[in-house]
């Protein structure tokens, strides 16, 4: 354990995961993928790394001098749960999130504000006390251990949350064929498979070791082995950060968006009506309901009601599986 409460050790261990957390995100800004999913997964890589700078923060003494960022850092940090949870929603097309899960983040953010609130009401020579204590296998702050402890129960909420919902997603997808779209939901599947395993890690490693020795060394490698995941998966299948994440995408890789629908001349073989088709093709050539509503001169609160009326026939949860369950079902054919 010498090695693991050397101070530049850990120094130079948090300094190469925020290195390397960096040039992750600048790489997949460099990917030219403007769409949602991988600005919010940018995002998440940026706000993890908020947790590093508030360690290096700490280890180097420079909070101290600088409490105002090592709060600021400490409290931002939350969010990341946040924004790789939206990121998930994203690839999935699903648009609501839990009220449940961001209320958990909510709490956490608080219990950093008290925090912050709590030292900013000592005296100097507390606040030094403070800093040291973190530091301190014995006098670790309470609050803080109640922060770290319970972002990390609502961080394996969060995990588990998505893991089953796209447990349950991917059970779904029956073609294969899709190719691009899988390997999405293959990625996302794989990687909060790993985010909940390494969190699990993280929790025993809390039970089992002194909190600074978790805090500075123990997350950061953890961290970097999920980074290292995203980079070979970078590497092997660069189309998963490369191509957009949107509806649309499906009827591309099926056909080149060669498709058309068949005649609803029975509506005990196909549930959905000729006008919820014209709007259903629209959808699968890739046009929101503002193009569709111009396109077939109708208002846009028609085209959504026409929309969730489909949805609800087909029981599917976004416009993605709506098109999915619709070429099943033959409702959509290759030309």
């Amino acid at each position: 354990m010498g090695l693991f409460t050397n101070q530049y050790f850990m120094i130079a261990l948090n300094s190469a995961t925020i290195i390397n957390l960096i040039v992750l995100s600048i790489v997949l800004l460099l990917k030219k993928n403007k769409s949602r999913s991988n600005t919010l997964f940018i995002a998440s890589l940026l706000f993890v790394n908020l947790y590093f700078v508030s360690n290096v923060l700490v280890l180097t003494k420079l909070a101290i001098n600088l409490p105002i960022l090592f709060f600021i850092a400490n409290s931002l940090v939350v969010f990341y749960t946040v924004f790789i949870y939206l990121f998930s929603l994203a690839v999935l097309e699903e648009k609501k999130p839990s009220i449940f899960l961001l209320s958990l983040s909510a709490l956490i953010f608080a219990i950093t504000l008290y925090n912050a609130v709590n030292f900013y009401a000592l005296d100097e020579h507390n606040k030094l006390l403070f800093f040291e204590n973190l530091s301190d296998v014995k006098k670790f702050p309470i609050g803080v251990m109640l922060q770290h402890v319970g972002y990390f129960w609502v961080q394996m909420t969060y995990y588990l949350v998505v893991f089953f919902k796209i447990k349950k997603y991917k059970r779904q997808m029956t073609d294969k064929s899709l190719s691009v779209h899988h390997k999405k939901i293959t990625f996302l599947y794989n990687l909060f498979a790993i985010l909940c395993l390494l969190n699990l890690i993280g929790v025993v490693c809390y039970v089992s070791f002194p909190l600074p020795t978790v805090n500075y060394v123990i997350i950061p490698i953890l961290v970097s082995l999920a980074y290292f995941f995203i980079i070979i998966y970078n590497a092997n299948d660069s189309d998963v950060f490369v191509s957009k994440i949107k509806s649309n995408e499906v009827i591309q890789e099926i056909g080149d968006s060669q498709i058309s629908y068949q005649e609803n001349s029975n509506e005990t073989i196909n549930p959905i009506s000729k006008s919820e088709m014209r709007v259903l093709y629209l959808i699968a050539e890739g046009m929101n309901s503002k193009e569709i509503a111009e396109k077939l001169f109708l208002s846009e609160h028609t085209v959504r009601n026409h929309r969730k009326s489909m949805m609800k026939k087909l029981d599917c949860s976004s416009s993605g599986e709506l098109i999915r369950k619709s070429i099943e079902n033959s409702y959509l054919i290759k030309k």
